[in-house]
């Protein structure tokens, strides 16, 4: 057996956040297998350093109480998110709207909450209308009374995006409810109290105009994500994903540039999503989903949004992972055809365009499937080959556990310097 082709152990250490890793083995896997993207899990006690996983916000938060309330608090799954992103070679993490980034808004204590982008556009659009901006109204946490006044939800909102579900808790006085439900009402409260003090710099921003109130906007965000992660942790380790071209679904739950339920102007929209994911480009990578590639007009879409993003002749070393699909089923889940087919095509337009090719990486979704069986190691060695001669990473519907039965059989680990 080539030393090339087995699993290099390279450290055990103990991860020391409540509810995380007891202890955990890093290994390298064969250069190989180096482009496979498996899924993050909970307390594997193993991780793969030289690839990439995609994270899941759920399953990195952790236990729950009886009620649904996540047992550890946002700056413990924060302390989570960062230890693991240094165990490998980069996560991708959904982090685009109040209910898609890693802090939940009441279900557990926040610790770095991220302004929507929505917002943003949202606020933008409101100031380049003529009308005045008007601040969140929030108060002390533990005040159930002034919380109880809020007669309105636009009362509490202001001129920002509504969440119906943060309003109806945070108006339910503390001393009448439940332990569990007490618990909500402070988290949510707390929440709003954090997205009150953001939002607020877009108020104060206001009279600069809406181009001022977007640059405000995603250095807010900027800030958020590195609080969050650490700076350093966010450069090398984290990948934020955000989901530019969002299903009816999914702008109704406020992803995109376009809040649910109110007019935006789509000029701002474009803008704001450049201003955003340009600020970001700046700390690091970054992952935009997702696009049809087997439809001219959404690789259009796609190519447009890159060349304000990575043009060529922009000398930076920041990634753009383009999440890319074939056409996908109607049940408004992630299944369906994936990209391979149209891959060609679009790389030739990339090429025709004012894209810089060095800054794109495509990750066609949705995940490779191993089914089980007599055939799987066959099966998987082979779409290992196909991803391979494609260039292009292999996101497949296994974690860390799962790949390694299918590494080690034929790569057993070895230690490190063997």
């Amino acid at each position: 057996m080539m030393a090339g082709h087995r699993l290099r152990i390279l450290t055990t250490y103990a991860f020391i956040a409540a509810g995380s890793f007891a202890g955990t083995t890093t290994l390298e896997a064969p250069a190989r297998y180096a482009h496979i993207v498996p899924r993050l899990q909970l307390s594997e006690g193993q991780m793969l350093k030289n690839l990439h996983y995609e994270g899941n916000n759920i399953v990195m938060r952790g236990k729950r109480t009886p009620g649904g309330n996540f047992v550890d608090s946002g700056q413990t799954v924060a302390l989570r998110w960062q230890q693991i992103a240094q165990s490998c070679r980069g996560v991708f993490v959904l982090r685009d709207s109040l209910f898609s980034q890693q802090d939940h808004p009441y279900k557990q204590q926040s610790y770095a909450l991220m302004l929507p982008p929505s917002w943003i556009t949202s606020a933008a659009t409101t100031v380049q209308d003529g009308r005045p901006l008007v601040p969140m109204k929030v108060f002390l946490v533990e005040d159930d009374q002034a919380w109880a006044n809020l007669d309105s939800i636009n009362a509490l909102f202001g001129s920002f995006p509504r969440s119906e579900t943060l309003y109806k808790l945070a108006i339910l006085p503390i001393d009448k409810a439940a332990p569990e439900e007490a618990t909500q009402i402070r988290n949510a409260r707390t929440a709003l109290i954090a997205l009150a003090k953001e939002s607020r710099m877009l108020v104060d921003a206001a009279h600069l105009g809406p181009q001022v109130i977007m640059r405000v906007g995603a250095e807010r965000i900027s800030l958020a994500d590195c609080t969050y992660f650490g700076t350093e942790i966010r450069r090398k380790h984290i990948i934020p994903i955000f989901v530019e071209n969002p299903t009816l679904k999914e702008q109704s739950e406020g992803k995109g540039a376009y809040p649910p339920g109110r007019w935006t102007d789509p000029q701002i929209a474009k803008q704001a999503t450049q201003i955003i994911y340009r600020r970001r480009l700046r700390d690091g990578d970054i992952a935009i989903e997702r696009y049809d590639l087997s439809t001219a007009s959404e690789r259009k879409r796609a190519i447009t949004l890159l060349e304000g993003l990575i043009p060529i002749g922009e000398e930076l070393p920041t990634i753009v992972w383009l999440w890319v699909t074939g056409p996908l089923d109607s049940n408004g889940k992630l299944s369906g055809q994936n990209a391979l087919p149209w891959i060609s095509t679009f790389r030739k337009e990339l090429v025709r365009s004012n894209v810089d090719g060095r800054r794109i990486v495509l990750l066609s979704k949705p995940s490779t499937f191993i089914p089980s069986g007599p055939q799987r190691k066959s099966v998987f060695e082979a779409q290992v080959d196909l991803f391979s001669q494609q260039h292009l990473p292999m996101s497949i519907n296994l974690s860390t556990h799962g790949l390694l039965q299918l590494l080690e059989p034929s790569s057993p680990p070895i230690a490190a310097g063997q």
